[in-house]
């Protein structure tokens, strides 16, 4: 049975939100995203909040990009600081959170007005306002694995990564990353052929747990000035020339293999060590294998994330672990780059600092 928007909305308000009574709280979004916005708004005012509301017509940012450019266009995804109330929370659709372009507007304008609309995100940063970005699927039908879903079955598993036991994923979290902190050297294996050895000494690991997290000891970096919807993830920046062996994932049907040396994709084949075709030179370029280092490993914490590939969900799904291609910046590396390329891997072992404990199925 489908889950009630309006139930989930009223979950991540108390436990994610959680706005002062009479407080302002921004929602900014695009159109094909009002049943879960609408929903938000709803659990807000019920709580005694004071939603303000920003919805963008799809059709109208298209319109706002060809006439008045993308710095206007970037204003409709992402309001300006000095739009938004002093001291306001804002919770924004993440500009990236769909598959898909907005109507009338190609990729590569969509791509530019996102860039822009991530300078006004960091303008809000700066002038103290908690941000959540959420995600939240475009309409329309997609092939997931071979199967095609329709509209609703894909807003069902984003609902499904929303509706969970915060208190429990931050207990989950804090676990993780007490047992990681301070481990220099991990080793990643799965079954499908992973075992890749990372150096993480010294950088922090992340969570990413439906709020900002706790920061104690050191200054916020970028990604823990803001927090994403689902969340559910412990992640650390590798150290950019560390990560050497191979990592096995799947796509397209197929299992492929990617090859590091002194941290950097060199190559990407078939797993089965069969002749490569257009598709996989195709994904390369993509990866930026030859140009990019392996910059992120993470450890997916929530238990109802799919591991399917949809948006970001697979990332988060309990029990999976992700290495990431290209920039780090962000969250603690030196890596800057207009790539960050996520590979899933699933059933992961990890090894810390030479010990055997398959430490990340100990904590599922």
């Amino acid at each position: 049975m489908p889950l009630d928007l309006a139930e989930v909305a009223q979950q991540v308000v108390r436990s994610c939100l959680a706005p002062r009574r009479g407080a302002p709280v921004v929602l900014a979004w695009e159109d094909y995203a009002d049943d879960w916005f609408e929903a938000l708004a709803a659990a807000l005012a019920a709580a005694g909040a004071r939603p303000v509301l920003r919805r963008c017509d799809g059709r109208g940012l298209a319109v706002a990009a060809a006439r008045c450019g993308v710095a206007t266009a970037a204003g409709l995804v992402i309001p300006r600081a000095d739009e938004v109330p002093r001291g306001a929370a804002v919770v924004l659709l993440q500009p990236d959170g769909g598959d898909g372009a907005a109507p009338g507007l190609d990729p590569a304008a969509r791509g530019a007005v996102e860039q822009a609309a991530y300078g006004h995100l960091a303008g809000l940063l700066a002038a103290g306002h908690p941000v959540a970005l959420c995600a939240w699927p475009r309409p329309g039908t997609r092939e997931v694995d071979g199967e095609v879903l329709d509209g609703p079955a894909v807003r069902e598993l984003f609902a499904r990564a929303l509706a969970i036991d915060y208190a429990a994923l931050r207990r989950r979290n804090a676990a993780l990353v007490r047992r990681l902190r301070g481990a220099r050297v991990v080793r990643l294996r799965c079954p499908l052929g992973t075992d890749v050895t990372v150096d993480v000494g010294g950088r922090p690991w992340l969570s990413d747990e439906g709020r900002r997290a706790p920061v104690r000891g050191r200054r916020r970096l970028v990604d823990e000035q803001y927090y994403q919807l689902p969340g559910g993830e412990v992640y650390v920046a590798v150290r950019e020339r560390s990560a050497t062996g191979r990592v096995c994932f799947r796509r397209g049907g197929r299992t492929l293999a990617l090859t590091l040396t002194r941290g950097l994709a060199v190559a990407l084949a078939p797993a089965d060590g069969s002749p490569g075709d257009d598709a996989v030179a195709r994904l390369a370029r993509r990866l930026g294998v030859g140009q990019e280092p392996l910059g992120e490993l993470g450890l997916g914490t929530n238990p109802g994330a799919t591991a399917r590939p949809v948006g970001t969900l697979d990332e988060k799904c309990l029990g999976t672990a992700h290495v990431a291609l290209g920039s780090n910046s962000r969250f603690g590396g030196r890596c800057r780059s207009h790539r960050h390329a996520d590979l899933i891997i699933t059933d992961p072992h990890l090894e810390l600092d030479g010990d055997t404990q398959p430490l990340h199925k100990a904590l599922t």
